[in-house]
Formats: structure tokens, sequence, C-alpha cells
């Protein structure tokens, strides 16, 4: 589903330094892979992220999504199949407006042209029904202005409301870090499930060295733009806590 084949990206600082955000970096993702990004500040995570969504143009390489090459696309083309997900819940909503607005717009997301779907009794009752898979009560709660909910109640809406149309990739950029511990445990269970029933491919920014070991199929650690470790499913299935914090500590 996705491809990188010998990505950088350099970061000029001045004219003496230069900084490799990312350095000849190459993975592919499968359909159903749950891939979990770690590495310290600094080491190329967000950059990759950024590089695959399209907010940075690489200096070298290519990605190919689903067989396309995409690599000189813009990140609102991207929007149509790669779905981001930010660390701050309130980047990914719009606070002024109702959950049932926001769920119109991400909706539209993916249509540019033609026929335009109302906020008809069909539409509200299909987002009562998604609503109701996180056991929030928000079904109840769609009139809401989304500035009155919780982070971790827009953070789990916004989960559903830009992965409805099946995305061909899910980019999660430490989606949890803001959460209390309750909150992030929805957020996660929600979207292990999502990408599980529809065979989403996903990648995962986390600190959190429970969600390392509980969520996903494999695990690669950045360094300096480098991939430095490439844990297949297997090797996952056996890593420990205290191995991941070793690694992490070598920074």
């Amino acid at each position: 589903m996705l491809s990188i084949e010998n990505a950088s990206k350099i970061f000029v600082i001045d004219e003496h330094t230069r900084i490799y955000g990312l350095n000849e970096v190459s993975l592919s993702l499968q359909k159903e892979d749950f891939l979990i990004l770690i590495g310290s500040n600094g080491s190329g995570k967000s950059t990759l992220l950024n590089a695959i969504s399209g907010y940075i143009a690489l200096n070298s390489g290519k990605i190919l999504l689903n067989g396309k090459e995409i690599t000189h696309l813009s990140a609102r083309e991207r929007s149509k199949s790669i779905v981001r997900i930010a660390q701050n819940p309130a980047t990914n909503t719009v606070s002024e407006l109702s959950v049932v607005q926001n769920f119109r717009l991400a909706y539209l997301r993916k249509r540019s042209t033609g026929l335009k779907k109302a906020i008809d009794r069909s539409f509200y009752k299909e987002v009562q029904e998604k609503v109701s898979l996180l056991n929030m009560g928000l079904e109840n709660k769609l009139n809401q202005e989304m500035s009155k909910l919780s982070g971790g109640q827009r953070q789990a809406l916004s989960v559903l409301m830009y992965t409805w149309h099946k995305p061909e990739l899910l980019l999660l950029d430490e989606p949890t870090a803001a959460l209390d511990v309750k909150s992030a445990d929805t957020v996660m269970n929600i979207v292990q499930y999502i990408t599980k029933e529809h065979k989403i491919p996903c990648i995962l920014i986390t600190h959190n060295l429970k969600d390392m070991i509980q969520y996903g199929n494999r695990l690669i650690q950045l360094n300096q733009g480098k991939i430095i470790r490439n844990i297949t499913e297997q090797e996952k299935q056996n890593l420990s806590t205290s191995e991941i914090l070793a690694w992490l500590s070598e920074m």
C-alpha cells in the first residue's frame, strides 16, 4: 500500500549547517500493517509523516501509495487518500461547529465536485450510529459545539470522522499525548478497531511505552533521520518494555 524509496530531506539552518531530517529512508507497508514509529525528539518521526502527507517536499527519493507515485502531489491532493490526525485535538476539529457539522465537513473531504450530502435525517442517523461505537454517550450530543467537549472526546470523534470513507492510509502523530489515561485508551481502542475492521494501514508515532508494546504489528526506530531498527511482527511479539527503554536510552 505504501512504498518509500530512498527518501531524504535536508533542512538548511544557515550557510554552514545542514541537518538531515530524513537520510535515505526506505520502507513499505502492506494493507493491514500497523507500524509503530519511535525515536527521540529530532530523530525524523514527524518529518517522515510530513513527507508522506505532503506538508514538506523531499530533496530526493519517492513515495508511492497503492502503486501510484504521489511524491509531487500537494498535501490537499493527498488528503483524499491519506488521513493525518495531530496531537492537539483542537487541530483536528472546528471548535465553533457542532459535532454533526464537523462530520459533514469530513464527509465532503473526498468530494470536490458533484452533489453535496446535506445534514438531513438520514445523515444525522448515520452519524449517530457511528458515534455510538465510542460508548461515550456522544450520539445524543451531535448538536453540541465541539469546543464544549473534552480533548479525549474530540480526538475519538476525529478518528471516526476522518476514517469514515476508509482512507488508503492513516497517520497518527502522538494522538494521545495530550489526553488522560482513560481517554487515551478509548482513542487507541477505536483506532485499533477501525484499522482492523476496514484493513487500513496505519503509522503511529508514540512516546508511550505501553502503546509501543500493546499496539501494532511492526516497529521502526529512527535516529538522525535514519532507520536504525526495523522490527518484524514476530520479533515484536517477544519485545519487552525494558528492551525498548534500553534502545531509547542509547540515543
